[in-house]
């Protein structure tokens, strides 16, 4: 059975994955969307944008992209903000990495890709591009 997870219209949403087919899945499914492939520009895109609604989060980086950093940075970036956890679901098929990042997020979900459906409204995107990431409003 898939856990399904409800996101209102209009929510502000980060995804931190590098598999450009899981992108498209979120694409497909989500309203207004901040991506990021690595873990430095997670953290730039946390830090100069108001907070999130939702966040999700794949610890395995780099497989696609060639570059350092995991999901695990990220995470314990939010903890050392005094982010909880709270609306975020932990995507990564690593158990290991997902269980190191829940630590640091005690309130998030662990729900590895494939295990999970997101429920949204349509509506129209617009796209701002950052050096390797994208964000749609």
């Amino acid at each position: 059975m898939k856990l399904t997870i409800s996101i209102p219209r209009g929510a502000r949403v980060l995804l931190l994955d590098d598999d450009d087919v899981r992108i498209k899945w979120f694409l497909e499914r989500l309203i207004s969307i901040a991506i990021a492939k690595e873990a430095p520009d997670a953290i730039a895109i946390l830090d100069s944008y108001p907070p999130f609604d939702f966040v999700f989060l794949d610890h395995d980086l780099g497989l696609f992209t060639g570059n350092e950093g995991d999901g695990l940075q990220v995470a314990q970036h939010l903890a050392r903000r005094g982010f909880d956890g709270h609306n975020t679901v932990i995507h990564s098929t690593n158990a290991a990495g997902a269980a190191a990042m829940k630590d640091a997020l005690k309130s998030a979900t662990v729900a590895p890709f494939g295990q999970f459906e997101i429920e949204t409204a349509a509506r129209e995107q617009k796209e701002i591009t950052f050096p390797s990431s994208t964000y749609k409003v």
